[in-house]
């Protein structure tokens, strides 16, 4: 995988530069202020038209994911740490119907060659991540919308395994690997303390589901209920909160639409 400038925004939701259009701004370190957290969660509940906090808690999630993926595919492909230090990072959030909702702005400081390019580097690099630029905003949106930390957590998980297939179909062989190596050294060899949790909450069993229009294929199970049955979305299909049953009929549903 390239790691465009196309790229990085439409995987991994970081952005070369600010953009002008955001309806809110702010220092990433900021999203850990429990002020803050409240005003940017409460203002994005707005824009997806949620009903209760929470839902903007579990949505946030994705955008946490998609940015520790490309926290890791910089580390991984570029050689490259992301510093997400005061000064560094610019958290924009734009108004409804955006794609993507949100990015982070890097400036050029957030940048830096990575110390060790080691396994064990590597995987030191992203603890100190997790540690220090994830977690303090995981607590402050679990407090300031009441989802739960672990399924902010565990929805974040889900969207880095959607990245490492992602990262892994579009690499050679060796670099595949070596990123497979590397995630789940992430998910188990990280202590859970990293996350403020007494065990790794990204160390989660997957599971599949059918896919619903390509048959004998699979797809990924959510690892918690991301709340969208809240919304006039409904229930996802990948939901695990979903009977067989029900996700028999959803599938058919979908099925009937195609």
């Amino acid at each position: 995988m390239k790691l465009t400038p196309t790229a990085l925004e439409s995987f991994f939701y970081l952005a070369d530069a600010r953009k002008a259009d955001a309806a809110m701004e702010v220092d990433w370190t900021e999203l850990s202020e429990p002020a803050t957290a409240t005003r940017w969660l409460e203002a994005y509940r707005g824009y997806i038209g949620a009903p209760d906090a929470d839902v903007a808690g579990t949505y946030f999630a994705s955008f946490l994911g998609a940015v520790s993926g490309g926290f890791h595919a910089s580390l991984l492909l570029d050689g490259t740490e992301l510093s997400f230090g005061p000064g560094n990072v610019r958290a924009q959030l734009f108004g409804p119907n955006a794609r993507p909702p949100m990015v982070a702005a890097l400036a050029p400081s957030a940048r830096a060659p990575a110390a060790d390019r080691s396994p064990a580097g590597e995987l030191a690099a992203a603890a100190r991540f997790y540690r220090e630029a994830i977690r303090p905003i995981v607590e402050a949106a679990s407090a300031a919308t009441g989802a739960r930390a672990i399924d902010i957590w565990r929805l974040l998980a889900t969207r880095l395994a959607y990245i490492e297939d992602a990262i892994t179909e579009r690499s050679d062989e060796e670099t595949a690997r070596r990123v497979r190596t590397h995630f789940r050294s992430v998910a188990t060899d990280i202590p859970g303390d990293a996350f403020g949790r007494s065990r790794n909450p990204l160390d989660v069993e997957h599971r599949f589901v059918p896919h619903p229009t390509a048959p004998g294929a699979v797809q990924r199970q959510k690892a918690a209920c991301c709340l969208a049955y809240k919304t006039n979305h409904g229930y996802c299909y990948t939901c695990p909160r979903l009977s067989d049953d029900d996700r028999a009929r959803k599938r058919e549903a979908i099925v009937r639409t195609q």
